[in-house]
């Protein structure tokens, strides 16, 4: 099953300020781990705003978040948002999969 093992896969932030950096903490319960690439987790995201980092000590998906400020012909006062984190994990023999995590959040200046 996509995403097992995962205690959580989906984090509300909740309200947070532009420009400021947040954490969400994904942690891993299941067999196995990530497929590593030079020594490092195979991670991405869907933006540059969202950078993802495995702790392999703890067994969690860190995803640092710093939401860009909001345009300035917004005419909310807040912005929902959502962003992935991406994570190769290793499957049965050479069957890995990509595990898609979420954040979202409300951006407000």
């Amino acid at each position: 099953m996509k995403n097992s093992g995962w205690k959580e896969t989906h984090i509300d932030l909740g309200q947070v300020k532009a420009g400021e950096r947040y954490l969400a903490e994904f942690k891993y319960q299941g067999e196995g781990g990530p497929v590593l690439n030079g020594g490092k987790a195979a991670t991405s995201s869907s933006c540059g705003c969202t950078q993802p980092e495995w702790d392999e000590g703890r067994n969690v998906l860190k995803v640092y978040f710093r939401p860009k400020p909001l345009p300035k012909d917004f005419l909310e006062p807040h912005k929902k948002t959502t962003k992935y984190a991406y994570i190769l994990m290793k499957g049965e023999g050479t069957d890995n999969q990509r595990h898609t995590l979420t954040i979202t959040a409300l951006v407000h200046d």
